[in-house]
Parts: structure tokens; C-alpha cells; sequence
């Protein structure tokens, strides 16, 4: 019925792990193709978006079943109930995680500037730049 299940084999904490790093990738792709401050990205953005998808489902599939959201194995835990329950928790706690991670290291330390968002500002005995944002 298409439930995701943690691979036996792995703790939650792997578990967890998987699923906060497939969510880091591929919300970072997102952000990284999207940002219409870039002007470096030259290629398909949907290409980009489409291929992270792909390349972080056939990573996380094997270990945890790959939701990437909590909707995904919300709804056929749902309908088949049982044991589609079991380690629920972290199919609701690493995509948040992952996403804001993703959000927050992109925001803070890759997002460019565009020389309209500076403000030059010159004094007598040092030059300062203050982001308009």
C-alpha cells in the first residue's frame, strides 16, 4: 500500500538521519536553483529540482521507505493502520528539520547579494557595507 517502513537493520537514529539528510538535499537544490538573486544557474531548474528528487528517493528508499514528508506516510498509515505506525515519529520530525537546516545554511551563508541590495557607505577612514535587507 506504499508505506514507509524503516529498514529493520537501522536504528532510529540512522533512521532519522536518512531522512534529515534526503530533506537537506533536496530542499537545498531547491533553494540553490530558485533563487532569483543568482545569475550563475544557467541550466533546467526543473531538471535540477527533478534530478535531486530522484537521486534522494533512490538513496533513502532502501533505508527508510524515502517520504520526505510527513503527508506521504501520513495518509497510507492511515488506511492500513497496524504496524505502518511504528517509528511514525520520525517521518513527522526530520523533514522540518531537514528543510529548515537546509533553509537556514542557505540563507546565512550561500545566498548572494546583488549589488542593488548594498549600500556603500564611505567615511573619512573606513568603508562600510550595509545590506539593505
Amino acid at each position: 500500500m506504499g508505506c514507509t517502513r524503516v529498514n529493520p537493520e537501522l536504528t532510529e537514529g540512522q533512521a532519522f538521519g536518512v531522512e534529515v539528510l534526503c530533506t537537506f538535499l533536496l530542499v537545498f537544490t531547491i533553494f540553490g536553483s530558485t533563487d532569483s538573486r543568482r545569475t550563475d544557474v544557467k541550466g533546467s531548474i526543473s531538471l535540477a529540482i527533478g534530478l535531486a528528487a530522484i537521486c534522494t528517493h533512490m538513496f533513502g528508499i532502501p533505508y527508510t521507505g524515502s517520504s520526505l514528508n510527513p503527508a506521504r506516510t501520513f495518509g497510507p498509515a492511515l488506511v492500513v493502520g497496524g504496524d505502518a505506525w511504528d517509528h511514525h515519529w520520525l517521518y513527522w520530525m526530520a523533514p522540518p528539520v531537514g528543510g529548515m537546516t537546509a533553509g537556514l545554511l542557505y540563507s546565512h551563508f550561500f545566498r548572494q547579494i546583488k549589488e542593488r541590495d548594498v549600500e556603500v557607505v564611505y567615511s573619512k577612514h573606513e568603508i562600510q557595507l550595509n545590506a539593505i535587507n
